[in-house]
């Protein structure tokens, strides 16, 4: 069972042209609102159309009326290889011991002019189980290949929604899909009130601009999805103006651009296997938000920078970012699921010679504390207003400091995890990766005990929204009758920490008058930069 490759490079009799990617813009909603600037083609695949354009100067709406989920079956990986021909002798020595295997592919083969751009992973699974519990039963009897649960779907979401401008003038049903072709280049879809951050009803709502194709479908839960569709190019735009401010310096502005084209097509194909689309709108790939804020210093960027992208032993290098490291890089394989890559292991972010004059063993818990409160000089610390953004940045994330009373802090942990765990007593580090942030934590309560592992989830249990970093040490205050009253959290950075530190590149732009190149040198160690298209 192969997932589809949905991303494609565009035919060019002159020269390689930049691939499509799809981008999901919205999801699990009963209706999307929208307005149009331009003309738009409407195309319904699967039924006849009472609608043939999408115009502007009105109000238009997509709206869910009858639908399916999608289907899924669980199975047991049992492996994941570069080479085809390493996940075929696994596949035969299992069939051989009488199971029932397959092999899977995810990602992507493209050629892009002279350059193969090719992350394929050939997975082998066992089994297509109907319930969770029933491919959980096989862990422990093939413990031995160190399995993972994972989903596959089997059938896809289907039924119908209904396009019409709220004056109700026109209107039409849809079965399963549609499309909007724009008509020029300029045409813009407005997306109204769209939600920024997904499955948080609290989230913040604003209008988002879109160039591109957009397609609206039902995704895999039964509700309204929307999907962008622009080639990379415009994608790298997009999220550079999403993500960075205009007056960021220019030199680190392209180090910008040309990680975020990397990392696109690193992971083009692995984000989203089970969905119609690459990527989410959202920091789980990277964040985009339209082209409706895009100014010329980050449009400049993006387009002298056009096709590079970092490469690693000949192929596209997965080159992760972070806001503010904190002083110090985090390892790739103790965030990611990868194994351990020489451009993403972790250091502190200062010269050669500093890192190996002031080297420092951040896993240990009897100097992360000195670490986090003594403000160590390295180059996301920024003291003096070198860039506007840049200072902003390092102000607010270098060092930071999140305070919540005990039954504020208990709640928060119910509510993300599920445990009652009655009075907190203590939040124990367990593990640290090599910048501090900790790995594996314990909670400790008066009725329960909870074990949290990994990075993100860590943040995600101790708030409300999302601890900053996962570098950090509890301070309690204790009533007068030693009872916890205040857990006082004294962090350093934003974000996981791996790969370039945004606040850092800055720095070395300006202070040291570093170009793209030697910004990324610094941050990817032992990669190259190329241009794979015109």
């Amino acid at each position: 069972m192969a997932t589809k490759k949905k991303a494609t490079a565009k035919p060019s009799r002159n020269k390689p042209a930049a691939p499509v990617f799809r981008t999901a813009i919205a999801a699990g909603e009963e209706k999307i609102t929208f307005k149009v600037n331009g003309g738009y083609r409407l195309e319904t695949p699967g039924c006849k159309s009472k609608i043939q354009r999408i115009t502007q100067n009105r109000i238009w709406r997509v709206q869910r009326q009858e639908s399916n989920s999608a289907r899924f079956a669980f199975s047991l990986n049992l492996g994941r290889y570069e080479s085809e021909a390493e996940a075929e002798e696994l596949l035969e020595q299992l069939e051989a011991d009488g199971h029932e295997v397959d092999v899977s592919t995810v990602g992507v083969q493209l050629e892009l002019g002279s350059f193969t751009h090719d992350n394929r992973r050939f997975q082998v699974n066992l089994g297509s189980y109907d319930t969770e519990a029933e491919a959980r039963a096989q862990l422990e009897e093939l413990s031995r290949y160190e399995p993972t649960l994972i989903r596959r779907r089997v059938k896809e979401a289907g039924g119908r929604f209904e396009i019409f401008d709220l004056e109700y003038d026109k209107h039409t049903m849809v079965d399963d899909i549609c499309r909007l072709i724009p008509e020029t280049p300029e045409s813009r879809l407005i997306m109204l009130k769209a939600r920024i951050h997904p499955g948080n009803q609290r989230s913040e709502k604003e209008d988002l601009v879109f160039g591109g194709g957009i397609e609206f479908r039902l995704e895999n839960g039964g509700l309204m999805l929307a999907v962008n569709e622009v080639d990379m190019e415009d994608y790298v735009l997009a999220v550079v103006a999403s993500e960075q401010d205009s007056d960021y310096p220019r030199e680190a502005l392209k180090a910008k651009a040309i990680a975020v084209r990397s990392l696109g097509l690193a992971k083009l194909g692995h984000q989203h296997p089970n969905d119609d689309y690459d990527f989410c709108a959202f920091d789980h790939c990277q964040m985009y938000r339209g082209v409706g804020e895009v100014h010329d210093q980050q449009r400049k960027a993006v387009s002298m920078t056009r096709g590079r992208v970092v490469l690693f032993d000949d192929k596209v290098a997965s080159t992760w970012y972070s806001p503010v490291c904190g002083g110090h890089l985090e390892d790739g394989k103790h965030i990611f699921d990868i194994p351990a890559l020489k451009y993403l292991t972790g250091f502190r972010d200062k010269s050669d010679r500093a890192r190996r004059r002031d080297k420092v063993d951040l896993s240990r818990e009897t100097n992360i504390r000195d670490w986090i409160n003594s403000e160590p000089n390295t180059y996301c610390h920024v003291t003096e207003r070198l860039s506007q953004q840049v200072y902003e940045q390092s102000r607010r994330y270098y060092r930071w400091r999140e305070s919540y009373q005990r039954r504020e802090i208990e709640d928060v942990i119910t509510r993300n995890t599920g445990v009652d765990i009655g009075t907190l007593y203590e939040i124990i580090p367990i593990r640290r990766g090599v910048s501090g942030r900790i790995l594996e934590m314990e909670i400790i309560g008066s009725r329960d005990n909870v074990l949290i592992k990994g990075e993100r989830r860590i943040r995600q249990t101790l708030s409300s929204s999302e601890l900053l970093s996962s570098c950090f040490h509890v301070e309690v205050e204790y009533t007068d009758l030693n009872e916890p009253l205040n857990f006082i959290f004294h962090g350093a950075g934003c974000g996981h920490g791996v790969g370039m530190c945004e606040t850092g590149a800055g720095t070395l732009a300006v202070d040291k008058g570093m170009k793209y190149q030697d910004i990324l040198a610094h941050y990817y160690t032992g990669t190259i930069i190329k241009k794979i298209y015109s």
